[in-house]
C-alpha cells in the first residue's frame, strides 16, 4: 500500500533522490533545497512505499502586484519503475486539498494542459494571468476557495528560489520510451527569468507549522 503523507525532518535525502533520478539535471532537487531552507515549502507532501519516497509534489508561494498570494505547483515527480499508476495524481489532488485547507485561494502550474485540466486547471490567460516563462497555454490556474483568483492582476511571481534555475530550459517530464509525448508524472515550470527579485517571496507561510502536534495527514493509495 502506498500513502501519501507531509513530509517529514528525515525525508530530504529521499526526495533529493526522487527528482535526481526523475529529471535531466539536478536543478529540480536543488530547488527543492532551496525552497525548503528559506522556509518556503508550503505544501511538501511525499508518496510512500514499504518505507521507500517514491514521489513528492511541491507547493511554494506566488504573487502578484496586487498583494493577492496564491501557490505554485512545482515540482512533482514520481520515480520511474511506479509511474503510470495514478501515484502523481493523487500527490496533486491530496496537495491541493491541502492548499485549501490551510486557505489558500488559488493555484497555477505550468504543464501539459490535457493532463492538468482533469484537477480542474484552465489555461491562466483566461483569467487575465501571465507567467515569466512565456507558457502560453501550460500555464493554468485553478480557483481554491470561490472568489479569491485575482482575475486580470497580470504577471504571477514565483518565489526567488526558481531563479536558481537560470537559463536553463527543463522539460515537463522525461521521455517515455516509444512514445512521442512526456509522461505527467514529472513537472516543473520552465526556467525563469534571471530578473526575479526579493518581491518574488514576500508571501510566507510555511506548511509543516500549519500542522497541529500530533496531526497525522495520511492519504491511502490502493492504486
Amino acid at each position: 500500500m502506498t500513502t501519501v503523507r507531509p513530509e517529514a525532518s528525515g525525508d530530504a535525502e529521499a526526495i533529493r533522490g526522487v527528482h535526481t533520478a526523475s529529471f535531466p539535471t539536478p536543478a529540480e532537487a536543488r530547488l527543492v533545497d532551496l525552497l525548503r531552507n528559506a522556509r518556503h515549502l508550503t505544501v511538501s507532501l511525499v508518496a510512500e512505499l514499504g518505507g521507500r519516497v517514491i514521489g513528492h509534489v511541491a507547493f511554494s508561494p506566488v504573487t502578484v502586484a496586487t498583494g493577492a498570494g496564491g501557490v505554485g505547483l512545482a515540482p512533482v515527480a514520481v520515480v520511474e519503475e511506479y509511474r503510470r499508476r495514478g501515484i502523481a495524481a493523487c500527490l496533486i489532488e491530496a496537495g491541493l486539498a491541502t492548499c485549501r485547507d490551510a486557505q489558500f485561494g488559488w493555484v497555477v502550474v505550468l504543464g501539459d494542459p490535457a493532463y492538468y485540466s482533469r484537477f480542474g486547471f484552465r489555461p491562466a490567460a483566461e483569467l487575465g494571468l501571465t507567467d515569466e516563462c512565456g507558457g502560453g497555454s501550460a500555464f493554468q490556474a485553478m480557483e481554491l476557495i470561490p472568489n479569491r483568483m485575482p482575475i486580470g492582476a497580470g504577471l504571477v511571481r514565483y518565489a526567488q528560489a526558481f531563479a536558481s534555475l537560470g537559463s536553463q530550459r527543463v522539460a515537463v517530464g522525461p521521455p517515455v520510451p516509444g512514445a512521442t509525448t512526456r509522461t505527467p508524472d514529472v513537472a516543473t515550470p520552465c526556467r525563469l527569468a534571471p530578473r526575479m527579485r526579493a518581491e518574488g517571496s514576500v508571501f510566507f507561510s510555511p506548511f509543516i507549522e500549519r500542522f497541529p502536534p500530533g496531526l497525522s495527514v495520511i492519504i491511502s493509495l490502493w492504486k
